[in-house]
């Protein structure tokens, strides 16, 4: 048996509204970012406000560094950030760490990369490209071809900004002399 129905213009109409996406403006650059984001897409700086962060990030500073280095507690720091990796991933994050040291005695850098990622030939290939982005971000010391230029001329300023009350200025620069 089949029955028709008729439906009006009122049984489509809904009494909800979708709501759109909520922004927030990144600290450093002022890039609009999702409130759902923990690092500014644009700058990769951390936007987290949360009072506990900030308060944490203020203590680990240089200080926090060398006394650690000098109670020999490195190793711990370490191991805490391979156990961070494996607690993420069991969160159903897939996170990649890269970490790097430069050796005292040869002066080159000691790189290492912790994830938990299955080991197939695509993600093989990736990490090892990855790597090798890494690697030449640790190299690289500055511009090669302008390294002894002093002197850096630019062709307009393109915007000003206020940052922690100081005043910003973005420029177009003119290439390397």
């Amino acid at each position: 048996m089949v029955t028709s129905l008729s439906f009006t213009q009122s049984h489509f109409t809904s009494d909800f509204k979708m709501t759109r996406r909520k922004f927030k403006p990144c600290p450093s650059c002022q890039a609009p970012n999702q409130l759902s984001r923990k690092t500014c897409s644009s700058c990769f700086t951390t936007i987290s406000k949360k009072p506990k962060v900030m308060a944490k990030k203020v203590s680990l500073d240089r200080k926090w560094g060398e006394r650690v280095l000098k109670n020999r507690n490195a190793g711990r720091v370490v191991d805490s950030a391979y156990i961070a990796v494996k607690k993420l991933s069991s969160l159903g994050y897939v996170p990649i760490l890269f970490f790097a040291r430069k050796d005292k005695a040869s002066g080159k850098w000691v790189a290492d990369v912790v994830t938990h990622l299955p080991p197939t030939e695509d993600n093989l290939k990736i990490v090892a490209t990855m790597r090798k982005a890494y690697h030449f971000l640790l190299i690289k010391e500055g511009c090669r071809k302008c390294s002894r230029q002093q002197i850096f001329k630019y062709d307009s300023i393109t915007g000003t900004r206020m940052n922690e009350g100081q005043s910003e200025v973005r420029v177009k620069w003119l290439p390397c002399m």
